[in-house]
């Protein structure tokens, strides 16, 4: 689908939504653009980059998905590509489904006043911000997941669950941690031709910083976090040894006990003794006591 969302005397915002590969050559052919790029222009693999082809400027931007499931954590299933040509009082902008953020735009510049500098490119820095804040809301989401586990590392008997949670949100932040590094690299590859140009990149790479620097605050919430997860669960499994090895420190001695006098040998002198077994028996409860009176001055009981 073909549709205009702005067409002003300084420039022609030109979408297409799911196009055929006809209707590709079609585009090729009316703008003057390069056939190879625009038909690569919908490969959903295509990470972030800018290319100058014929006096086109191509560009791919990669925008929050709004219908991502819960469970996504790769750049395909996080995000939606949208492929950008632009050149002189033109804006083309290709991608494989409907985007409430173009509609959005469309009609905030409509409804705005007249603008003199408003062109191309001051239209595609519009639209990249709004790319990058639309990032902005499923971070602050991550943002109150990791507060909430934060909150159960320290008490939650549910470990295994808590662990595999933190590994997920790390993977996911990873990835599109990854991405904006892509992406700043093309912000700092784009032609500075103008000084009016320059200014609006300047304000641009500061909206991907800024971004970039909340995904490396979230990464080290949930490294620490996992870091204290482990120490957790190292914390619960030395407790469990230590309660393991009082109890054999208690038994050790009572089983070499019983293992010498269940040995019924012809000429043990403690076998026709009347009081054989409470002397047996005697010596575990010394034993015993000994043991319990030590570890309570050592302070591990």
């Amino acid at each position: 689908m073909k549709r205009t969302l702005l067409d002003t005397s300084a420039v022609r915002w030109v979408d297409v939504v799911a196009p055929t590969p006809e209707e590709l050559d079609e585009l090729a052919k009316e703008f003057s653009l390069h056939p190879l790029i625009v038909q690569d222009c919908l490969e959903p693999e295509h990470l972030p980059k800018v290319e100058e082809i014929d006096g086109s400027l191509f560009i791919i931007v990669r925008t929050w998905d709004p219908s991502a499931t819960p469970r996504a954590s790769s750049v395909q299933q996080l995000t939606r590509k949208i492929a950008v040509f632009i050149r002189e009082q033109l804006l083309l902008t290709i991608h494989r489904s409907e985007l409430e953020i173009l509609d959005k735009l469309s009609s905030d510049q409509k409804k705005s006043p007249p603008r003199a500098s408003l062109n191309s490119f001051t239209l595609l820095i519009e639209l990249w911000k709004r790319v990058i804040l639309s990032y902005d809301a499923p971070l602050e989401k991550i943002e109150d997941e990791l507060e909430a586990l934060e909150a159960q590392v320290a008490s939650a008997r549910s470990a295994g669950r808590i662990d595999r949670t933190l590994h997920f949100q790390r993977r996911r932040l990873s990835t599109l941690r990854r991405l904006f590094w892509h992406t700043r690299n093309v912000v700092q590859h784009l032609p500075r031709d103008r000084k009016d140009h320059t200014v609006l990149l300047h304000d641009l790479a500061d909206e991907v910083e800024h971004t970039m620097f909340y995904f490396d605050e979230l990464v080290d919430d949930v490294t620490g976090l996992m870091t204290l997860e482990v120490s957790r669960a190292s914390q619960r499994t030395n407790e469990v040894i230590r309660v393991l090895t009082i109890f054999s420190v208690f038994f050790m001695p009572l089983t070499f006990i019983v293992g010498v006098y269940g040995m019924n040998f012809t000429y043990m002198p403690e076998l026709n003794w009347m009081l054989g077994y409470p002397f047996a028996l005697g010596i575990m409860a010394g034993v015993t006591l000994t043991i319990w009176v030590w570890f309570r001055r050592k302070g591990w009981m």
